[in-house]
């Protein structure tokens, strides 16, 4: 059941990165590697990236010439992959984060209802984008434009309102029987009043009636208890090495 989770992480992540060509985007295959350029976001990293299969099968020197019109992309390279790390070391790329690669069985996950101070509801684009900038420290319009136009079509969103106002977020992208969790985040006022956790329930409840039977994600620091709880298993953390300009 290992292997089957990680791969499914790993298929979820590719899944993902395959929406943003909804959103202007350019895809590209180089092997068993699969690229996204996001020029509306030279500078950063997250949305210039690569993810890939075969660890031996990612053309470094190929790979730079793609993301030659923005001034920053990564590789997600995957735990234990350590070869592939010191080829992009060799190269000057610098590891940028290291976010814990999880998943679990949907249903060995806890995903009962919790009575939380605000109204769980079906979210949209644009209230996840200005919640994930302002959640981040981001500018505004920073990754929003992006965010807004992302497809409905295999996303599940919720949103937590109180008063009518935004204060977290989650969303699914459903793949096949996986659903890969994505943009989770609350406004620094709303956190620890289980919000986002929340909206990941409600999401995920949603992905298991449609027939998902497992669930997958990339925790940063400060997620990784939280999914811990909710039943959430950790297989190693990726090492997001990066290529920057200046």
């Amino acid at each position: 059941m290992t292997q089957e989770l990680v791969t499914a992480q790993v298929e979820g992540h590719h899944a993902w990165y395959r929406t943003f060509a909804a959103a202007g985007s350019r895809l590209a295959r180089f092997g068993s590697a699969q690229a996204v350029v996001t020029t509306a976001r030279p500078e950063r990293s997250l949305v210039n990236a690569v993810v890939y299969s075969d660890p031996g099968d990612v053309p470094l020197d190929e790979l730079a010439e793609f993301f030659e019109p923005v001034q920053a992309w990564c590789v997600w390279v995957q735990p234990g992959h350590d070869g592939l790390a010191a080829a992009c070391a060799a190269r000057g790329m610098t590891i940028d984060g290291t976010p814990m690669l999880m998943a679990a069985p949907i249903d060995e996950a806890d995903l009962a209802a919790r009575d939380v101070p605000a109204e769980i509801g079906a979210g949209s684009w644009e209230e996840m984008g200005a919640i994930n900038d302002a959640a981040y420290g981001l500018p505004a319009e920073h990754f929003a434009p992006v965010m807004r136009r992302l497809p409905k079509d295999g996303y599940r969103l919720a949103v937590a309102r109180r008063d009518g106002v935004a204060l977290a977020c989650a969303g699914a992208l459903i793949d096949r029987e996986n659903a890969e969790v994505v943009f989770v985040a609350t406004l620094a006022d709303a956190r620890r009043q289980g919000l986002a956790a929340e909206c990941m329930r409600t999401t995920l409840r949603a992905a298991a009636q449609e027939g998902c039977t497992t669930t997958t994600l990339e925790a940063t620091a400060a997620g990784e208890p939280v999914y811990a709880a909710m039943g959430y298993r950790s297989f190693g953390r990726y090492r997001m090495m990066e290529s920057r300009r200046g």
